[in-house]
């Protein structure tokens, strides 16, 4: 008898019942995300799967230093902003993580194609094009997470974590299905189909994180911190999540180095 109303205030509990939410969100994107890399993998075949995901190693690694810390550091300042009331601090915060990604993304993508240049030959056509459309992708991934980092911020967890882990992957899934009955995959054209898709997720993201906060009631209009103090808060964080995707991504990188992108693309679905 005293178990049931245990359970009953266990589930009405908000912060279990938004972890089981998540939780299940999360376990769901990881079985989608094995889904696609074993369908990838399936229709562009051993070597140009082997470069594909030889070019998202790279972007993951990037995709951290593009960021400064950003995506971690926002959910901390918007939802500080948001208890405050200061819808102008939240707005600020937002257009500073902004010009960073750019600032950045531009730096990075302009070492990276001269990189490409110089040391891969005019005959690895394929390799190149991926590479491309990954630096150009590893900007709008940073920018996604962003969004989804002041949607944390707002209270919005299950929502943006629905979009990254679930919306996106079926997208890009159904998209790259739908080419590969009327042509022939290959690593660049998936990148490709992943930089469009993400494009439109980015933008669906902009318009709700954006509504989102400007229906934030605005109490207080007190000035965000200086760029110094943000960036205070957020590089520490560079190191934390880098050493964590550098230790993720470096099986795939070494072996695509050392043995080529086909031993890489046999590894991959099984890690």
């Amino acid at each position: 008898m005293r178990l049931a109303p245990a359970i009953r205030a266990l589930t009405s509990d908000l912060l279990f019942v938004d972890g089981a939410k998540i939780l299940a969100v999360n376990v769901a994107g990881a079985g989608l995300a094995f889904v696609s890399h074993v369908l990838f993998a399936r229709w562009l075949g051993v070597a140009s799967y082997g470069t594909y995901v030889f070019a998202l190693s790279w972007l993951s690694i990037l995709f951290i230093l593009i960021q400064a810390g950003m995506n971690l550091s926002m959910v901390r300042f918007i939802a500080e902003y948001r208890a405050q009331g200061n819808r102008a601090a939240m707005t600020a915060v937002v257009g500073f993580s902004n010009r960073v990604i750019l600032i950045l993304g531009a730096c990075i993508a302009v070492i990276g194609w001269a990189v490409i240049v110089w040391t891969l030959p005019q005959s690895a056509e394929e390799m190149r094009g991926t590479l491309y459309g990954a630096l150009a992708l590893t900007v709008v991934m940073a920018l996604i997470q962003q969004r989804t980092a002041v949607l944390q911020g707002l209270e919005r967890v299950v929502h943006s974590t629905l979009v990254f882990e679930i919306a996106r992957p079926l997208a890009l899934l159904a998209a790259v299905f739908v080419l590969a009955q009327f042509a022939a995959l290959d690593a660049a054209l998936v990148m490709a189909v992943n930089l469009v898709v993400s494009l439109g997720v980015l933008i669906v993201l902009m318009a709700y994180a954006r509504s989102s906060i400007l229906a934030e009631p605005a109490t207080d209009d007190r000035p965000a911190p200086s760029w110094r103090d943000l960036l205070k808060v957020s590089l520490p964080y560079v190191a934390i999540t880098g050493l964590t995707i550098l230790l993720t991504q470096m099986d795939i990188l070494m072996i695509g180095h050392i043995l080529g992108t086909e031993q890489a693309g046999l590894y991959a679905p099984a890690a």
